[in-house]
């Protein structure tokens, strides 16, 4: 088979859209339609299905795109684009985490790898779904709690520890709690989901008070904002929140250590700047919060 044909099947996987692919590509819609189109001939069945403006892959893409992926880390094993020099190492690698990571921690990682590989387009995805990696919709993620899935080759890299913070403002107005279960008096940010934070800090033996929280955002980074704008108490990085001087820390006998954990596909780990770019997230967070906090 036409190795054109897989390297546009694999385009079409990660971007989702044929216009995209044959952007990224150098090609033509019509190309890439057309090798889409003949692939599935060969297959005997539709290896996408429209999703509004979107294209997903059936059970069938999925599959081959495994295929696609092996045979795509083999090309590069022995193509001489391969061999060429770090400063050289280039194209498109996809870091997908959770908003507080991706927001907050991930921005000075990108600035260090660009300055390092010129050559990279990176893209930042911004989700707790571990599905991601194994439906190719990223390249590598950055998590804060361990994959489960088989497939994937994960590193623990560093540690945070999460606690509960106010702002000074809030707390000048309503007080300090003295324990747990004082914390129902207060107002408490929050999801209201079984969110891998909820969970890390249930599993330390850091149980919420029965009660509802007083102001239920699905977003963990606009519940960040809204404990800095003085809405009520919340949970932070405390490396992060601390640089904060208006943050105060509440009940700081309160907290929970968690681990960050790199993964990516097994058959990405031969791809050179898949590899790169694993090797620095690992070697970033092994160094945090060190560097995360400084200048």
């Amino acid at each position: 088979m036409n190795w054109d044909v897989i390297e546009t099947f694999l385009a079409v996987l990660k971007a989702e859209r044929v216009s995209r692919a044959a952007r990224e590509l150098g090609v033509s819609v019509g190309t890439v339609r057309r090798r889409i189109q003949g692939l599935e001939a060969i297959s005997g069945c539709p290896l996408f299905i429209a999703d509004g403006p979107a294209l997903s892959p059936t059970a069938t893409g999925l599959k081959l795109g495994e295929v696609a992926r092996r045979m795509a880390m083999e090309f590069c094993s022995v193509s001489p684009r391969a061999q060429r020099p770090v400063d050289q190492i280039g194209g498109e690698v996809r870091i997908t985490g959770g908003e507080l990571v991706a927001l907050s921690l991930l921005p000075p990682v990108y600035l260090a790898l660009k300055t390092r590989l010129p050559n990279l387009v990176l893209k930042l995805g911004v989700t707790n779904r571990a599905e991601d990696l194994l439906r190719g919709e990223a390249d590598i993620a950055v998590r804060l709690f361990r994959p489960t899935q088989r497939a994937l080759v994960a590193r623990s890299a560093g540690h945070a520890r999460l606690g509960l913070f106010a702002h000074r403002r809030y707390i000048e107005a309503a007080g300090a709690p003295a324990n747990l279960e004082d914390l129902q008096r207060f107002d408490m940010i929050g999801s209201g989901e079984d969110t891998p934070t909820m969970r890390a800090l249930r599993d330390a033996g850091v149980t919420w008070p029965q009660r509802k929280f007083s102001i239920l955002m699905d977003s963990s980074m606009g519940q960040v904002i809204a404990m800095r704008e003085g809405l009520g108490i919340g949970v932070d990085l405390t490396a992060l929140a601390e640089r904060d001087e208006n943050l105060v820390r509440v009940l700081p006998d309160i907290g929970v250590d968690v681990s960050f954990w790199i993964s990516m596909h097994e058959d990405l780990r031969e791809v050179p700047r898949m590899r790169r770019v694993f090797d620095a997230l690992v070697q970033f967070f092994e160094s945090w919060p060190t560097l995360a906090l400084s200048p």
